[in-house]
């Protein structure tokens, strides 16, 4: 069983990485087409990343354990992170919150 390697976007901000399992003998220039997503959290707000595309190898390191870390680069557009909006929270009417006493 191989590695998995290790794939940072270089042209997003903040250069996420991820993990998978890729053909081992890939040079710099390949091009490889990706697809996934990553979430994160800042500062309380939720944020996607949709990778969907090709994408160039920049810069490669083999690990000794025949591990490799890419640095890739999109060829059209870069993806950008995007807010995830939250659905309104539900909201009670005062009848149903408040407390019938029977006297």
């Amino acid at each position: 069983m191989q590695p998995l390697s290790v794939i940072e976007l270089a042209d997003v901000p903040g250069k996420p990485k991820a993990r998978m399992a890729l053909p081992v003998p890939l040079r710099v220039g390949d091009r490889l087409a990706l697809k996934f997503k990553l979430q994160r959290q800042t500062g309380g707000r939720t944020e996607v990343l949709t990778v969907d595309g090709e994408f160039r190898v920049g810069t490669m390191v083999i690990a000794q354990d025949g591990r490799q870390t890419l640095s890739v680069e999109s060829v059209s557009k870069a993806p950008s992170w995007k807010a995830v909006k939250k659905p309104p929270a539900r909201v009670l009417s005062p009848a149903v919150m408040s407390v019938k006493v029977v006297v």
